[in-house]
């Protein structure tokens, strides 16, 4: 009837959720807005780790925001938080960072070829046109079905078995979470040169190409150590952590907008238009003019959406796009890691992946917090997603950074372990393509279907995976919305 407010229901408090909400809630005319989460807490894979000695935090979840990640710092400034770098003073970190491959210390040299690799990565690109799946051609399909390990083998001297490949196919593994064999290698080109949201080769955000160093002759690519490195110690953190900004979102909804505890479990479309949505909430439902899914791909495929008249394409992408698997190992330590001499700033390995960084840069006190950042089984399986470490994964822990960075063994002292894959609202650290999936779903995740839209950093491709790519497609959805409802966006 005239003069109803429109129903919207966003599900998933995350932070593409909160984003989208939190536009839609500023709008000058009122929604019928409500937010349903299915834990008790916002945030979902943003969530801040305290606790720790000194007040210092590190993070379960998503941790690095880059200079150009423009939506998410857009949004920090808004809500009034502030950032600390993770180099001192805001300056280059002064150490190199090391890369251990098959048990040995890899040198500059050994990994020298690397700019010509991002060079042919580009030239592969401008070879495909626009990496979409309304644009998909015969170059491109061609590239998508390859893995990466099959493309390290055909553009690297030596392929996967050279200290090159190998440094590489392990920093796709941590990065992305999947073993290389297991992923398009269109991801290398996303990843060390970066896509537009049209799929176009980016300028903008792609791996530690920001902020790594000038120290090839100029026009060159930087190393493979100066990105890897880069992309973990030339970054930013939200003082405080960063899953302040979930819970400073949350604070600016209606006051019963957000509610705790309800998964969905059913979507229906109407036949006047609308969607019935039933929750686990003792068979709670309700009836939206549009909704957002924020969720991402493994919790979605619970819900029943037989009903709901999606595309076979978008069932498709929800029942096979994967999810890479994340793991987060924090250490406590009673002094800072740089104290230590052989401390190398950042360093990881291939045997198993496994990466390691000091997550209390730019915060107070003489306390440490370490991160070891894994793919795959690397800690095992506990059957607890999130929760203090077991004695035989602190030793594992602390085998790794004997390895990695020795002289900090006898420091440690508590230790907490997040294993992703085994958090049933989550399913993984974020979304990947298999082989032959980009041109089936790249452009498409985010495009809306009915009055349905799709949220979650799956459906960005200028930032997968990242803190920004989340921020920005709340933000794509609820101008959606608010344009499928007849509303100019405030």
């Amino acid at each position: 009837m005239a003069g109803e407010r429109p129903t919207v229901v966003v599900v998933g408090a995350g932070l593409a959720g909160l984003a989208c909400a939190q536009r839609l809630s500023a709008h000058e005319r009122p929604l019928d807005l409500h937010v349903l989460e299915a834990r008790d807490r916002v945030g979902g894979r943003c969530w801040s780790s305290r606790g720790w000695s000194d007040g210092q935090v590190a993070e379960h979840g998503g941790e690095l925001i880059e200079d150009s990640q423009h939506h998410v710092l857009g949004l920090v400034a808004q809500l009034g938080l502030t950032l600390e770098h993770r180099a001192p003073t805001g300056k280059r970190w002064p150490r190199p960072g090391r890369a251990v491959i098959g048990g040995a210390d890899v040198t500059d040299s050994e990994l020298a070829g690397f700019p010509d690799v991002t060079r042919q990565l580009r030239t592969d690109l401008a070879a495909t046109g626009p990496v979409r799946f309304d644009a998909a051609g015969t170059s491109l399909r061609e590239l998508d079905e390859m893995s990466v390990s099959d493309w390290l083998d055909r553009h690297v001297e030596h392929g996967n078995a050279s200290p090159l490949g190998l440094g590489v196919a392990t920093l796709v593994s941590l990065n992305l979470g999947f073993d290389p064999s297991e992923l398009s290698a269109l991801s290398l080109h996303h990843m060390f040169v970066g896509l537009s949201d049209r799929g176009e080769a980016s300028l903008g955000f792609s791996f530690g190409h920001e902020s790594a160093p000038a120290t090839h002759e100029q026009g060159t690519q930087p190393g493979l150590l100066d990105l890897a490195a880069a992309a973990v110690v030339e970054v930013m953190h939200v003082a405080g952590g960063n899953d302040l900004i979930a819970s400073r979102l949350a604070e600016l909804l209606p006051g019963g907008a957000l509610r705790f505890g309800e998964a969905l479990r059913s979507v229906a479309r109407r036949p006047d238009g609308r969607y019935l949505l039933r929750t686990d909430a003792g068979g709670t439902h309700l009836v939206a003019e549009q909704l957002v899914l924020a969720l991402p791909m493994p919790p979605l495929r619970a819900v029943d959406l037989e009903g709901a008249a999606l595309s076979p394409r978008r069932m498709e992408a929800i029942e096979s796009l994967p999810m890479g698997t994340s793991n987060k190992l924090i250490l406590a330590l009673d002094r800072r890691p740089s104290t230590t001499p052989s401390w190398p700033g950042f360093a990881f390995t291939d045997r198993p992946p496994v990466a390691v960084w000091d997550s209390s840069v730019g915060q107070p006190g003489e306390a440490g917090l370490l991160t070891l950042f894994s793919s795959g089984d690397t800690f095992g399986s506990s059957g607890v997603a999130h929760g203090p470490a077991e004695e035989e994964v602190r030793r594992l822990g602390t085998g790794l950074l004997d390895v990695l960075a020795p002289g900090l063994e006898g420091s440690i002292g508590e230790a907490w372990l997040d294993l992703w894959a085994e958090d049933p609202w989550a399913g993984g650290g974020y979304a990947g393509f298999a082989p032959g999936q980009y041109a089936r779903f790249a452009g498409f995740l985010s495009q809306p279907e009915g009055g349905i839209h799709f949220a979650g950093e799956h459906t960005s491709l200028s930032s997968p995976g990242y803190l920004d790519g989340a921020v920005s497609s709340g933000h794509r959805t609820a101008a959606e919305v608010l344009t499928a409802l007849g509303l100019c966006p405030s």
